[in-house]
């Protein structure tokens, strides 16, 4: 049987329909918002988590790079696992979080398979600029995050770029456990991997359910679907260095549910995601 294979020019219906609704949603879809507050870590010290081996990046940008001085537009590549319908959304915004630029990209591969990405990206700025570039994907079933990467890079009104491509990099957030679909039972989810710094050595967890309606959630869709938030700590050796992170999150659901457990850090300078990392899982009672 042949595969279907995905579209090198243009995106599907479902996918565009999805990518305007998730668009539409947040002033800065992916900023953290003011009225869910990031919870505090618990007294409940994290389990010791031995270093693993680590996958390479699944959304790596490979071009532009931290380091990079750019004029519009900038042109975008990377490489990518699959993404529903394989798309990607591509996001610009300024260091205090002004959207500045928001398109969607086409992985131009076979539905699901990796391949690689691109995309011009056009831009307006008046001064020299700080800027975070994102790529990510959304959920299919409930229009949250799934993965997400981010780098900053400098935005300049006139002149002439000065381009830096990077190498493949390791996974910035690895979940080890719980595995790929894993099933869950008896009310806590014992959650362990390893990452690079961040901010604090804290990484942020959400357990998203299996879909749900009303008022928009960052990281799950809607805030119906988040099921319970935590903190983990990264055992870092030193400021700067990447670590072991390791915690057990208490659940409550009253049926199976497929779940999908998002580990992520916040970005002190503009509060948005700079990298989210999630597993699907099952729950049950």
């Amino acid at each position: 049987m042949t595969k279907p294979r995905s579209t090198s020019k243009s995106l599907s219906l479902t996918a565009i329909l999805l990518f305007l609704g998730i668009a539409c949603r947040f002033s800065n879809p992916l900023t953290t918002p003011t009225s869910t507050p990031v919870p505090t870590p618990t007294s409940t010290p994290a389990r010791s988590v031995l270093p693993i081996a680590v996958p390479d990046e699944l959304i790596h940008i490979r071009q532009p790079a931290v380091g990079s001085r750019l004029i519009t537009p900038i042109e975008v590549d990377g490489l990518s696992g699959p993404t529903f319908e394989q798309t990607l959304i591509v996001f610009l915004t300024s260091s205090d979080g002004s959207q500045l630029a928001l398109e969607p990209a086409s992985i131009q591969s076979d539905i699901g398979e990796a391949g690689p990405f691109s995309l011009s990206l056009p831009f307006t700025v008046n001064a020299e600029t700080t800027a975070r570039l994102t790529v990510y994907d959304i959920s299919a079933r409930d229009g949250g995050l799934v993965h997400l990467n981010s780098l900053i890079i400098t935005l300049l009104p006139s002149g002439s770029s000065l381009i830096v491509a990077a190498a493949m990099q390791k996974e910035a957030i690895h979940i080890a456990q719980p595995l790929h679909m894993e099933e869950i039972a008896g009310g806590e989810i014992h959650i362990s991997g390893y990452a690079q710094y961040f901010f604090e050595a804290t990484l942020n967890i959400a357990v998203c359910g299996s879909g749900g309606s009303g008022s928009a959630h960052l990281i799950c869709g809607t805030q119906d679907n988040l099921l319970v938030e935590g903190i983990a700590m990264i055992a870092s050796p030193d400021v700067g260095m990447p670590g072991p992170f390791g915690a057990d999150i208490e659940y409550t659901v009253t049926e199976t549910t497929r779940a999908r457990l998002v580990v992520y850090a916040i970005s002190p300078m503009d509060g948005a995601v700079e990298h989210l990392a999630s597993q699907e899982i099952v729950l049950n009672p």
